[in-house]
């Protein structure tokens, strides 16, 4: 019995003892739970970014793919065009040596059978050939012949094939203008001045004073502005016409939009008459321009080249050809795209905005007329 207390002692703190150990237990085992579950869901988080990462990989392989592919289609392509090129390349260099062939033997074949026209004659009109032959290469066929006189231009022109609109203002030229011309139908004249401006204004008539009337027909140098003359010539009448502009022919639809040249020989008003057009444009403008030291215009004229290309270039036409004659000269030539005109020096200019019919015109001038260069 003695023993008992100590029996019972031991029992307790085993009893004890255990029930720490079952607590201790139980603890460890709720840890462990709570630890399996945290390691679970953060093994399903990192199986999910695998995923993840797996199908952006997949995406990024299969986009590498297909843009290998593509890269390749596209070489492909660039090699096929590199061909191509290379054959059309080919087959024009083929071309061009039968071209130049065949240029070397039509050039062999008509040595020899080109023909010039040289006699004084021609070149005193030589300006007409040369509209003429711009009439195939012009997009329309109407043609104005402002100061028109007696038709002479006006009747060339109607013959290459233009239909022409003429402009005279004194009454007795106009009358034998229209006997001329009146009956063909691709012909209309107007008894009308034209100038920078609606208005009227005094024709001034030339009259000769030569023995053997040297200037043949003193109509020609009828003017709406006064102006200087050769010896000889003296402005002794005036006539009052109406005066009216290009621009407002166009709107009132008296002329045509469709012109495709318009010659301007007014005796030293043609600056006014381009000033006149306004808006209006055409393929080929002719002018008539006097030098500073010509006879007619020492003073009082208004068709200087330099005044007239500057006019002209505000209208957007760069290129011109000047065909000029001396003063007491029968000789003509020509040069392109310089304002100043030679001393004493008068003729024509023509204006083009199409560089392309500036080339025509170049080319014919450069087969017929003699060509002036300048060494400054």
């Amino acid at each position: 019995m003695s023993n008992f207390p100590i029996i019972s002692r031991i029992q307790a703190v085993k009893d004890l003892f255990l029930h720490k150990l079952d607590i201790i237990i139980a603890k460890t085992e709720a840890i462990f739970h709570f630890l399996s579950q945290q390691i679970n869901e953060n093994i399903q988080i990192i199986r999910q970014h695998i995923s993840v990462l797996l199908e952006n990989d997949a995406f990024l392989l299969q986009y590498g793919i297909d843009t290998n592919k593509s890269m390749k289609v596209l070489l492909e392509s660039l090699e096929k065009e590199q061909l191509e090129t290379r054959q059309r390349e080919e087959s024009l260099l083929n071309k061009i040596e039968v071209l130049e062939k065949s240029t070397q033997e039509l050039i062999s074949s008509n040595k020899g059978k080109t023909k010039i026209i040289i006699d004084e004659s021609y070149f005193h009109n030589i300006e007409r050939g040369l509209m003429n032959y711009l009439y195939s290469y012009l997009p329309h066929r109407g043609a104005l012949d402002i100061g028109a006189n007696k038709g002479d231009l006006s009747n060339a022109l109607l013959k290459t094939g233009y239909e022409v609109y003429a402009f005279e203002p004194f009454t007795p030229v106009f009358e034998k203008l229209t006997s001329r011309l009146g009956n063909d139908p691709n012909f209309q004249a107007f008894s009308l001045a034209l100038g920078s401006k609606k208005e009227t204004r005094d024709l001034h008539v030339v009259s000769d004073k030569t023995i053997t009337q040297i200037y043949k027909d003193n109509t020609f140098y009828s003017s709406l502005h006064e102006h200087s003359l050769s010896e000889s010539l003296i402005f002794a009448d005036t006539f009052s016409v109406s005066v009216t502009t290009l621009e407002i022919l166009h709107k009132s639809s008296t002329i045509p939009e469709n012109i495709g040249l318009i010659n301007i020989d007014t005796e030293g008003f043609d600056l006014e008459v381009i000033r006149g057009m306004g808006s209006q444009t055409y393929p080929v403008v002719v002018a008539q321009f006097w030098d500073s030291k010509f006879p007619f215009d020492q003073s009082g004229a208004m068709n200087l080249l330099e005044d007239m290309v500057k006019e002209m270039r505000e209208k957007k036409y760069y290129w011109y050809i000047v065909i000029y004659r001396v003063w007491g000269s029968p000789d003509v030539s020509y040069y392109c795209n310089r304002q100043h005109s030679l001393e004493n020096s008068w003729g024509n200019v023509f204006f083009f905005q199409d560089y392309d019919i500036f080339t025509q015109a170049l080319m014919w001038c450069s087969s017929v007329i003699p060509v002036t260069y300048f060494t400054s």
